[in-house]
């Protein structure tokens, strides 16, 4: 949209304002000729460019076969090399030096040890970053507490042994890169710490959005009616996602196998003590966590009125083995029933998370990726799944995450391309009343395409969001510049009835300086945007690479190709005219007076 409103802008301004301006300006101040003072005529830099251009194109008018197999060829070929090698994204690298971890200690770990594991991380990368590296940092420890309301897509901990720790990085201060950073700490916390699974997530808001939720950008999700099964499959897909260099923090997010304790209680034997279920779940309730959760208790200050809540609980230090937990008194005041007498306590383990989708359960497995694009990383996922052979029956597998955005994202932007493209045509068709003509302007597309394919590779980009925009902006400029060589050459031919090789040669000379002066002035304007200046400027580069790389590719196309491709294309073209508007003072019903059908009956 914004292209399209400045584009209309333009049009008005160079329709209205710059003619008058460019009367004013130029009314009195007549054509100075430069010269050398011998009554000769000094050419400018330019002119001298412009006339080895020239020749250049008339000496290649004799091989404008070659120069269009050669043109063809190499299109193709860049065309080729280029989608083989090229990586596929959906927006850049943002190139923050914000990091958010997520640390997770083998299931069970109390909130306190996975409290002392955060600071032993911390200091890790306080020691890769050096001094002063790291500007501020916030962590979460342990399970979101249930009265909280806390968007899962900001955080998200399923128990005791999770924690997030969110840093930012002073990137002046940095060494190395942010990629480098991540493996030096990944490569540190497994030699101190192999017991710790860590994992890094997307940190900015517009990351977190475009991966709808997810901690990384490999999601595999494994559902069935039953956990067993789709845990089993998982880890199938898990161990065959190991294979993989470029993969990073391979892991099945849910603890499946969560310590407990299983408590199996008699009820004959409770009965004839006396005691109920009731009795037996309301003790361990009140020895495990608190009475608050049986029996709400409100006790009212006289003084002040207010309003408090009371709550009874063993201390935890009384509660440190299963033993303590066995000599629980069941009645209140006396010593014996003990919880012992009426149930058989042993540990065991159970899902410590659950996740449904409809009547299934599901697992996920998770990845991040090392210093290669989501394109390689969705081919990887399809060959781990591949190869983890067939499925049980009633296990389902879906790839979730930017993965799947992906995909659509590609299909949407290529589709937009072909849009583009098809849309132009019609309207050069319209205009020209002619679909060879209008081919011909096209045919610097490929170049575009080819051009920004090579600058993209050679920056180490990938074809993402940005890219992709790039292309879209620089065919239309391209066919701008196609469109002022065609139009000048085919009014030479048709209406001056000029010889197609001269109108070539004619348009050639007549349309270098604006082509040129077009193509230069897009390209240094976009010169920052490619370097990636600025904050964050590492997320629009590529838009400004594929503008200059498709552009650059074009122009040459335009100058060199397009002349010998009209001669070509041309040669035999007619000069009748196949309007049938007879008000067309070219049309071979000009002047024509059409009676209506009825009026002939």
């Amino acid at each position: 949209m914004a292209v399209g409103f400045s584009m209309i802008a333009s049009f008005i301004f160079s329709q209205t304002f710059v003619p008058v301006l460019a009367n004013w300006l130029m009314k009195f101040k007549p054509h100075a000729h430069h010269g050398n003072g011998n009554g000769k005529q000094k050419l400018t830099r330019f002119e001298k460019f412009k006339k080895r251009y020239l020749f250049l194109t008339r000496k290649l008018q004799q091989r404008r076969n070659w120069v269009i197999g050669i043109y063809v060829t190499i299109v193709i070929v860049l065309i080729g090399v280029g989608f083989i090698f090229i990586g596929t994204d959906i927006m850049p690298s943002s190139g923050t030096g914000d990091l958010q971890v997520r640390i997770v200690a083998p299931s069970g770990t109390r909130i306190e040890k996975t409290e002392q594991y955060l600071h032993q991380v911390t200091d890790i990368i306080a020691k890769e970053t050096g001094d002063k590296g790291i500007t501020i940092s916030s962590a979460f420890v342990g399970l979101q507490p249930s009265g909280t309301a806390i968007n899962p897509i900001f955080l998200f901990t399923s128990s005791s042994q999770e924690a997030v720790l969110q840093v930012s990085i002073n990137k002046d201060a940095l060494s190395q890169s942010v990629d480098e950073l991540k493996e030096n700490i990944r490569k540190k916390i497994k030699e101190n710490y192999p017991e710790l699974q860590i994992s890094f997530e997307p940190i900015e808001l517009v990351e977190k959005i475009m991966s709808q939720g997810t901690n990384t950008p490999v999601q595999i999700r494994v559902a069935a009616a039953q956990l067993a099964p789709a845990e089993n499959y998982a880890k199938k897909i898990e161990a065959a996602l190991k294979k993989n260099s470029f993969l990073r923090d391979i892991h099945i997010e849910e603890p499946v196998h969560y310590p407990t304790v299983q408590i199996d209680v008699d009820r004959e034997r409770t009965s004839q003590f006396g005691l109920t279920m009731q009795d037996v779940t309301q003790v361990i309730t009140m020895a495990t966590s608190s009475t608050r959760f049986i029996n709400k208790s409100l006790w009212r200050d006289p003084k002040s009125g207010l309003v408090f809540q009371v709550q009874v609980q063993v201390a935890e230090a009384n509660m440190q083995a299963l033993d303590d937990l066995k000599m629980l008194p069941l009645k209140s005041g006396q010593s014996r029933p003990i919880l012992d007498d009426v149930a058989r306590l042993s540990f065991g383990d159970e899902p410590g998370q659950v996740n449904r989708q409809g009547a299934n359960r599901y697992v996920t497995i998770a990845a991040n990726l090392n210093d290669k694009d989501l394109g390689a990383a969705s081919k990887a996922v399809k060959k781990a799944i591949a190869e983890a052979g067939e499925k049980p029956k009633g296990v389902i597998t879906s790839i979730q995450g930017q993965l799947q955005l992906l995909a659509d994202t590609l299909d949407g932007l290529q589709t937009g391309l072909v849009i583009a493209i098809i849309v132009i045509f019609l309207m050069l068709a319209a205009y020209y009343q002619s679909f060879a003509l209008s081919a011909l302007i096209l045919t610097v597309v490929p170049a575009v395409i080819a051009g920004s394919l090579l600058l993209l590779l050679a920056f180490g980009s990938t074809l993402n969001l940005q890219s992709y925009m790039g292309m879209i902006m620089s065919v239309g400029v391209s066919v701008s510049n196609a469109f002022l060589m065609v139009d000048h050459a085919e009014k030479s031919r048709f209406k001056n009835k000029l010889d197609v090789t001269l109108s070539a040669f004619l348009a050639a000379s007549s349309r270098l300086r604006p082509i040129i002066m077009t193509t230069l002035a897009m390209i240094a304007g976009m010169i920052p945007m490619a370097a990636g200046m600025g904050e964050g400027g590492e997320q629009v580069a590529p838009l400004g690479q594929a503008v200059i790389g498709g552009l650059l590719m074009s122009t040459f196309t335009t100058l060199l190709v397009l002349p010998h491709l009209f001669v070509t294309f041309r040669k035999k073209a007619s000069l009748q005219s196949v309007s049938l508007d007879p008000d067309d003072a070219l049309s071979r019903y000009a002047g024509e007076q059409f009676i209506p059908i009825h009026q002939k009956n």
